[in-house]
């Protein structure tokens, strides 16, 4: 009787089993050499590796997060905000490309690069007129060259300004955890501004009739501590409605708990 459990585990050992007590469950057994496997395997196919990417980049994303914070939000902009740079960058390819109509062209191309220009540069409108005028001019300028090679860098800005955007607008997200609101954005340099959920003294939301035609809203908070910060407005948010009353629901929660005094009534 006793050499029954000496030639099971010399069988698990030549089989390539592993080191787990033979009284263990069979189910708790299967499970571990399927979490073990899974851990040492690379993904297979195309799904697979697709799900590993993504978990590894909510890894990233969020290893600034303190440990017992969990994530309660995380949304990324509606994607409405890339029309104006892909309106953008096609206009100005036509531009540059084609002189039937180039002048009015031009136009809808400058007002394409204030509406793009707006969203990304927190600059008073003077400013971001004057930059749009500068864009428009550089481009109706190379337009007109007789050199192909200026057209060529013009295009060649233009699709590198509408790359910058798509990462913008991938890298830009609100993100709310029981304790914490953050925002991440940033390409190259990455910015993290964070503050307390109950700091939130301030928080309103706007939908526009368009905004409201897709399912969108501009999102607005205010502390004590945040004055003109990234984190006081939150544009093109997809059902902003419903993220600021779970944003109130998570700043209740919260908030502290006072123990109540038996007898005693406010």
């Amino acid at each position: 009787m006793v050499a029954i459990p000496l030639v099971r585990r010399l069988l698990l050992a030549t089989s390539g089993g592993d080191d787990l007590p033979s009284d263990e469950p069979k189910p708790a057994r299967h499970s571990r050499q399927a979490g073990r496997t899974a851990e040492e395997r690379p993904p297979s196919t195309l799904a697979n590796w697709s799900a590993y990417l993504r978990a590894r980049a909510r890894q990233r994303r969020y290893a600034h997060i303190p440990p017992g914070d969990h994530v309660e939000i995380d949304q990324r902009q509606h994607p409405m905000v890339l029309v104006a740079p892909a309106l953008r960058t096609l206009l100005g390819v036509v531009t540059l490309l084609s002189p039937v109509g180039q002048l009015q062209t031009l136009v809808l191309f400058g007002l394409t690069v204030a509406a793009s220009l707006r969203h990304r540069v927190s600059a008073p409108w003077p400013r971001v007129l004057l930059l749009s005028g500068a864009v428009v001019v550089l481009v109706g300028l190379a337009g007109t060259a007789s050199s192909g090679s200026w057209t060529g860098l013009a295009l060649l800005g233009l699709i590198i300004w509408l790359v910058d955007d798509l990462l913008d607008w991938h890298s830009d997200r609100l993100v709310v955890t029981n304790r914490r609101l953050y925002r991440l954005y940033g390409v190259v340099t990455t910015h993290r501004p964070s503050m307390s959920l109950t700091g939130v003294v301030f928080i309103d939301v706007s939908v526009s009739p368009v905004g409201r035609m897709f399912g969108y809203g501009t999102l607005m908070l205010d502390s004590a501590a945040q004055r003109d910060a990234p984190l006081q407005r939150f544009d093109f948010l997809p059902d902003a409605v419903n993220l600021q009353q779970r944003i109130l629901e998570l700043r209740q929660a919260a908030l502290p708990k006072f123990p109540t005094i038996p007898g005693v009534t406010m």
